[in-house]
């Protein structure tokens, strides 16, 4: 077997001591390298920090531009169908119109005549129309008919 330690002295235990080997010096070392490391590692978690409320703020500014696209497209949505419906609402009203204006003349020409019969049935007319009976079209078109209606239109 091969002795390792052949030649070396017996004395295991001396160990010779550098004379600026003192023992506040390593105290002191290991203190700063702690604290370095230390600072290190609070540097490092700001990093972190930073990162991730800088990918939580771009998240935030996405989601919002997302939330204004899609609060453009309803309104443009909106806008389109108030259009839509207006213009149905018109064309609805333009025919009642219409027929307002008829049973208004028919009301004057009665008047001339002094026809109460006929100024009673373009009353009940008009207020079928305002009232929107479903038989209101129906009525329309039967005192239109009539001729006694048209005689007063002539």
């Amino acid at each position: 077997m091969k002795d390792y330690f052949n030649g070396q002295s017996k004395n295991y235990l001396s160990v010779e001591k550098d004379k600026n080997d003192k023992p506040a010096d390593m105290a002191q070392e290991s203190i700063e390298a702690l604290v370095i490391g230390e600072a290190f590692g609070v540097i490092k978690e700001g990093i972190n920090c930073l990162t991730e409320y800088a990918k939580c703020r771009e998240h935030e500014i996405t989601e919002r531009r997302r939330i204004s696209a899609q609060l453009r497209a309803v309104n443009n949505l909106i806008a389109a169908n108030k259009e839509i419906y207006l213009k149905t609402i018109e064309e609805q009203f333009k025919e009642r119109r219409e027929r307002y204006e008829i049973a208004d003349e028919v009301i004057k020409k009665a008047l001339e005549y002094k026809d109460k019969e006929m100024i009673r049935d373009a009353y009940n007319f008009i207020l079928n129309i305002y009232h929107g009976a479903p038989d209101a079209t129906e009525f329309a078109n039967n005192l239109l008919g009539n001729q006694k209606m048209i005689n007063y239109l002539k």
